[in-house]
């Protein structure tokens, strides 16, 4: 009876501990010339998943009308939201944004009647964002459906009367790059650095000038992974 109640001890301890090992062994983030691949405190993320993360905003947003509408710029004080990283087993990594810029107005030459005359949303909410890594640190964003990615209307400013030529709907179409800075290092946060490029233009809906745009922002995980540091690598 001693001896049969010693080796059902031995076989519950030996599973344990391979329950143990099985739970605590993750796999490490091996590089390779594979997909891009997402790593969180140094295990990659390998089975299909959504990872929550947050957008803070770490500068104005930049929207050049100039080459459309002479002397005048779209600013904003603020672009922020809620993003998320998509992860599969057989797929590379990909980012969803979704962004809301505030304290917006137009700006640019005081001689400028549209300047003077009209106005945009204080707050409006870009349309959803895909991003798609062409490279560790380079994520190419465009809307996940369609071309326009931010609508917005010329409206009144206040008393004085907006061009009829220029009042009404607008929109942002096309796409850009975001340069998610060191993306190869384990951190709490990534600076995102986005902007428009050779090959990645955003356009004035109805025009054929590029509409130069800026912004940056901190990217950190939310949720469950809160606090977590995180990094983009190429697997095998």
């Amino acid at each position: 009876m001693f001896r049969l109640k010693t080796v059902a001890l031995a076989i519950g301890m030996l599973a344990l501990t391979g329950a143990t090992s099985s739970t605590a062994s993750a796999a490490p983030c091996t590089t390779g010339k594979g997909l891009y691949k997402l790593c969180i405190n140094g295990a990659a993320v390998e089975e299909p998943s959504t990872v929550p993360a947050e957008s803070r905003a770490t500068s104005a947003m930049s929207v050049d009308l100039s080459r459309d509408y002479e002397g005048v710029f779209i600013s904003c004080e603020t672009i922020a939201g809620t993003s998320s990283f998509s992860t599969g087993s057989g797929s590379a990594v990909s980012m969803t944004m979704l962004d809301t810029p505030k304290g917006c107005k137009l700006t640019g030459s005081a001689k400028s009647i549209i300047v003077k005359r009209c106005r945009i949303p204080a707050e409006k909410s870009f349309g959803t964002l895909r991003g798609t890594l062409s490279s560790l640190e380079t994520v190419n964003v465009r809307p996940e459906v369609g071309s326009a990615f931010w609508e917005f209307p010329f409206q009144n400013n206040g008393p004085e009367t907006c061009p009829a030529t220029v009042y009404g709907g607008k929109s942002l179409q096309g796409e850009y790059q975001c340069a998610l800075h060191q993306a190869n290092v384990e951190a709490v946060e990534h600076e995102l650095i986005c902007s428009t490029a050779p090959g990645h233009q955003v356009y004035l809906g109805g025009t054929e000038e590029p509409t130069p745009l800026s912004y940056t922002q901190t990217i950190v995980l939310t949720g469950s992974k809160k606090g977590a540091k995180f990094s983009i690598y190429q697997a095998r």
